[in-house]
């Protein structure tokens, strides 16, 4: 398997950041099922990047044991490859943690993994996936079903939601805030206007004040154990 196309295109070999309590590695999946504007990772997600090599990854880890921790498995969405199963076998067989970022579209390919923290992105209501290219029909039970597997896990697990103009609201954070109720940590993640976008276009779209985003974190955090605005 090492030497086949696993989905892996690109590498930020450390970070300090992007897995809670853990020194990790972190790795994108290609391609999407969601064409959110304001995605960040536009070359992700249109494919546009070359192969990286699975052993050039576990090779690096293997050195590295004891300095790196852990390894983020993103994207783009990496649930949409038949590869991400054996790749996580991989991780763990030299003792590497190893956590999942996900829209959740795919609960039932979560349900397979062996994985120690998931991370969540609830982009809006379900209802209005279909503005983001959602073709499935039951997104709303599948994100649930997403929603609960985030909530059983506790401290390891998170729910992150984008400040995005037209996406939320308060009556849509009214509505998040119950379907998220119970799980332990939930973030509000402004926008970052100094990247690229998937559609530079909605760049346009007024920001979201801050004080919006402090209304919504108030809102859901009424629900959960804590919610933060993450950044601030």
């Amino acid at each position: 398997m090492h030497n086949e196309r696993v989905g892996i295109c690109a590498w930020q070999k450390n970070s300090f950041v992007d897995f809670p309590g853990t020194v990790s590695s972190v790795l994108f999946f290609e391609g999407c099922n969601l064409q959110c504007p304001w995605c960040h990772n536009p070359q992700i997600v249109k494919r546009q990047l070359p192969a990286v090599s699975l052993d050039d990854v576990l090779d690096f880890m293997r050195k590295r044991k004891g300095l790196i921790e852990g390894v983020v498995l993103s994207g783009g969405e990496p649930t949409l490859h038949a590869s991400l199963g054996p790749v996580v076998e991989k991780l763990k067989h030299i003792d590497l943690k190893v956590k999942i970022d996900t829209n959740g579209l795919h609960p039932e390919i979560l349900q397979e993994v062996e994985f120690d923290y998931l991370a969540l992105d609830i982009k809006t209501l379900p209802s209005k996936y279909v503005l983001l290219g959602c073709t499935l029909k039951d997104c709303d039970a599948r994100l649930k079903r997403s929603i609960e597997m985030v909530r059983a896990r506790g401290d390891y697990g998170e729910i992150r939601i984008p400040c995005a103009s037209g996406y939320i609201d308060r009556e849509i954070a009214l509505e998040i805030a119950q379907l998220v109720k119970g799980v332990a940590r939930v973030f509000l993640q402004p926008l970052n206007y100094k990247v690229e976008f998937l559609d530079e276009e909605y760049k346009q779209t007024a920001r979201l004040p801050h004080e919006k985003l402090e209304e919504f974190r108030s809102i859901i955090a009424a629900e959960v154990g804590e919610c933060k605005i993450r950044g601030t």
